[in-house]
């Protein structure tokens, strides 16, 4: 009985796809520059999901997906502060990865949840992933020297 409910469920959401993708390309949206990014994130969430599944046994679904939503908001704010820094500075220095550690450690205490040091290996393991994963919003800044 699951199982026929799961497959309904996908049977819907792709063809809620199908029909998104047509609405999108219907009005001139680059649907095929969406689909990639969702690809992309889909691709690393496979890989994340993968790669600690053999370390983490010990923690729940519930406490991994908490930490995975808290980890996506805490880069995204760490990325925005960088991005307003760089825009008031273009020297400043970069703290996202330690900003969006704390942000996320502060998220986790706020829910109740103890970093323990399983959870700290998954919060080291995924903030890298999750900044890849993030639109590009702006361009490194290079500088030339003079000759």
């Amino acid at each position: 009985m699951n199982t026929i409910i799961l497959i309904a469920i996908l049977a819907l959401v792709f063809i809620g796809f199908v029909y998104l993708a047509l609405y999108v390309h219907k009005h001139g949206i680059n649907g095929t520059a969406i689909l990639e990014d969702v690809d992309t994130g889909i691709t690393y969430a496979q890989s994340i999901a993968t790669a600690l599944a053999p370390f983490l046994p010990k923690l729940a679904d519930a406490t991994i997906t908490l930490v995975l939503k808290i980890a996506s908001e805490a880069v995204q704010r760490a990325e925005a502060t960088y991005k307003a820094a760089i825009a008031a500075n273009t020297g400043a220095t970069d703290t996202r990865a330690a900003e969006a550690k704390a942000l996320i450690t502060s998220g986790l205490a706020l829910k109740g949840v103890t970093v323990t040091a399983d959870i700290e290996k998954l919060i080291d393991a995924i903030v890298p992933v999750l900044v890849l994963a993030l639109p590009k919003t702006h361009a490194a800044v290079t500088t030339t020297v003079a000759a």
